[in-house]
């Protein structure tokens, strides 16, 4: 009886640390550039250069992160992404912030709306800059991405 606990306990370990692999494998690329403390300012673009080291046909997902402060004064952030625009929803419509957060600092993440596919090894350059009203955005702490498989 006491056999098969263990042998349960460490099938399940080993499961757990493959499956745990298995998803790290899918991230190609995960960083977030930092904004200014005094503001983004509305011509200042975020730049990731992303090496793609890999022959692939399948499809890529873009995951865009924001982080912000309490500070921040809209319910909503909109981003151009190179030639394309996404709206960040930061919070609902009771004013709440929708991210996860500690203290004053809430993250969020938006999907892209539609998969990027790289054909050939190569460098995919994506340009991020808000495009709000205000020419020196507060608030906004990090702008960041994910691709994955």
């Amino acid at each position: 009886m006491k056999r098969n606990k263990v042998r349960h306990s460490i099938l399940s370990s080993m499961l757990v640390i493959a499956l745990l692999s298995a998803c790290q494998n899918r991230i190609i690329y995960h960083t977030h550039h930092p904004i200014p403390t005094n503001g983004w300012n509305k011509e200042d673009t975020l730049l990731f250069s992303i090496p793609i080291t890999q022959d692939t046909a399948t499809l890529l997902y873009l995951t865009v992160e924001t982080r912000n402060t309490h500070n921040y004064p809209y319910a909503n952030l909109f981003l151009a992404i190179n030639e394309d625009t996404i709206e960040c929803i930061l919070a609902n419509k009771k004013g709440e912030w929708t991210g996860k957060g500690i203290s004053s600092l809430y993250q969020n993440q938006f999907p892209y709306k539609k998969a990027i596919q790289v054909a050939h090894p190569d460098t995919l350059v994506l340009n991020i800059r808000h495009i709000m009203s205000d020419s020196l955005l507060q608030g906004i702490q990090n702008v960041g991405i994910r691709l994955e498989r």
